[in-house]
């Protein structure tokens, strides 16, 4: 989508490029012959990166055969026009498609990984042409018109090279994250319910308790003993008095583990409330309501914002540090014994749910000794900042890449093709 051609390229639109767009459909989900088959099945909730493997559903020879859906083959081009608008990926096998998704077959002179990255580096512009008051989608039409600018069939497979290898970077890192998270999951369940024990020497003695077994040593209580619960301001709350502007956090700033601030809002209030809804150091936050998976999800407040109130979705959980650490209920509450309780006790409404106080109250908590909740917190600790880690090294290989898609899709920095593709990224 530039104003100028670099010399050597030639400008042409999206739809010139194609030799075939399909789309697919769906087998009926009344017919149970057409479901669960050995054939991957992708609507856009798959297109969770770039390069895919799998799906969430399958279906049959059958149900291919009587639907409108269509078998692609592996290594081609998938774009979502509809709901996912912007989104390109490919899977490395066959794969069947909704009618969400359309597979773009290029002619023989167009490179389709060229594509699939100018694709990708355009999709910001291509989501702003998606319409609907609900749903947004954007019709094949509008996507054929799509001005792009096209190099040499070997420029384009010579930077199609040099952007697949730094995604396979990132799709590695991204595993890399995914197998921490998997095993922070699993080491927390053992550690909730097996402890780590004392001197190096793990528990041998267990007992029965409302959540299960637990070591002999532990103790068991409801959250409201050995915490203070406090519920947060209304937005709407009165704006009479010696009023004061505060920065304000939200639902949308406690995020699963940690605080996202890259956005703080602010809100009036009377002076003299703000002690009683300012933040504190070691609060642990739990928000009230989400999506299912996202319920009671939580962080700990380390006085980031100075002062700072919270809102009455947030509920601030602050400990009695002699019985129970910030660290260890932060990581109790979002773990799965956490999330088994909110989900069990919740309100729920289609995909939302929702705790009041009096619930968050009667959370089970357990009590290891002081020093062996502490423990546990560093092991979960340690594993966490892996994780951190590993991501900030995604988000600066996504920078990078980001760079090269300006510098070499538009032909700002021209590529030789005489010499071997940019060694990969490490």
């Amino acid at each position: 989508m530039s104003n100028t051609v670099p010399s050597g390229w030639s400008v042409h639109e999206l739809g010139d490029l194609a030799h075939k767009i399909e789309g697919g459909g769906t087998p009926s989900r009344t017919e149970a012959s057409f479901w669960n088959g050995d054939i991957p099945w992708a609507t856009v909730k798959d297109l969770r990166a770039v390069s895919l493997r799998s799906t969430e559903e399958h279906i049959t020879e059958l149900g291919l055969k009587n639907s409108s859906s269509k078998l692609v083959p592996a290594n081609t081009m998938i774009i979502a026009t509809r709901m996912a608008v912007g989104k390109a990926v490919f899977f490395n096998r066959d794969v069947a498609i909704n009618q969400d998704l359309k597979a773009f077959h290029p002619k023989s002179e167009t490179n389709w990984r060229f594509l699939l990255q100018w694709y990708l580096a355009n999709s910001e512009k291509i989501e702003n042409l998606a319409t609907g008051s609900t749903v947004k989608g954007i019709r094949l039409d509008e996507l054929r018109l799509l001005p792009i600018d096209l190099p040499p069939l070997p420029e384009q497979q010579k930077i199609a090279t040099i952007l697949s290898s730094v995604d396979d970077v990132i799709e590695k890192t991204r595993a890399q994250i995914d197998k921490l998270k998997d095993l922070k999951t699993g080491m927390m369940q053992e550690l909730l319910t097996k402890g780590v024990g004392s001197g190096g020497v793990p528990h041998t003695e267990f007992k029965n308790s409302p959540v299960g077994r637990i070591p002999s040593s532990w103790g068991y209580e409801l959250l409201e003993s050995v915490a203070t619960i406090q519920t947060g301001i209304a937005k709407n709350a009165k704006t009479e008095g010696d009023m004061i502007e505060v920065p304000y956090l939200r639902v949308a700033n406690v995020q699963d583990g940690y605080l996202d601030l890259s956005e703080i809002k602010s809100i009036r209030i009377d002076r003299s409330r703000l002690e009683r809804f300012s933040l504190k150091d070691e609060d642990v936050l739990v928000n009230e309501g989400g999506d299912f998976d996202k319920l009671g999800r939580g962080a700990i407040w380390d006085g980031q914002i100075s002062p700072c109130v919270h809102q009455n979705h947030v509920f601030v959980v602050r400990t009695d540090k002699s019985y129970l650490l910030p660290r260890f209920f932060n990581y109790l509450s979002g773990s799965q014994h956490g999330k088994k309780y909110y989900l069990g006790c919740a309100k729920q409404t289609t995909n939302l749910a929702s705790l009041n106080s009096s619930q968050l109250k009667a959370f089970p908590v357990l009590l290891p000794p002081l020093e062996e909740q502490a423990a546990i917190c560093d092991i979960l600790t340690s594993l966490d900042s892996k994780i951190t880690l590993t991501e900030r090294k995604k988000a600066t290989v996504e920078a990078l890449k980001k760079a090269l898609m300006q510098d070499l899709l538009t032909g700002r920095v021209r590529v030789n093709v005489e010499k071997e593709a940019l060694s990969h990224v490490e």
